[in-house]
């Protein structure tokens, strides 16, 4: 693996690169800046439209703390998430053009997870959403937290 880099990064690989197809790991990191990394996930990487509608659907086996999934949009755009045949609870994070947490959500099971009745929408245009297991944006605050990736060795 490479050096830590800002969201921007990601943005152009998911525009623009083959490196990240649908499903492939990144070693993710959230806090204030990249130099000094709070969290540690290893994600799955939802690019493609089947793939971020899919999402976390269907799984029943809880995340660990260590993964996550990342949605990634081509351009920014406002976005809104629901628990549709999801069985595990989740916790949502938002993030800008920059890389910044904008807006993070905890996600419950819903009672018919065929029918979900709660959304979770971005409060603005995001770049990227991060799915974690509950609390794992606890103490990071919105506007303060960065999402960083760690390049793939070629």
């Amino acid at each position: 693996m490479g050096p830590i880099v800002f969201l921007p990064w990601l943005v152009f690989l998911g525009q623009h690169g083959s490196v990240l197809i649908d499903q492939a790991s990144l070693r993710i990191g959230l806090g204030p800046d990249c130099g000094h990394v709070r969290r540690t996930y290893i994600a799955e990487v939802a690019r493609s439209l089947p793939a971020k509608t899919r999402g976390l659907s269907g799984r029943r086996k809880a995340l660990k703390s260590e993964e996550a999934m990342l949605f990634v949009y081509e351009s920014p755009r406002k976005v809104s998430y629901w628990m549709r045949e999801t069985f595990i609870p989740l916790e949502i994070g938002y993030f800008d053009g920059k890389g910044r947490l904008t807006d993070k959500y905890p996600m419950s099971v819903e009672p018919n997870p065929s029918d979900p009745k709660n959304h979770y929408p971005s409060r603005g245009d995001v770049s990227a959403a991060l799915e974690v297991a509950p609390g794992g944006f606890r103490d990071l605050p919105p506007g303060k937290t960065s999402l960083c990736v760690e390049r793939p060795a070629r």
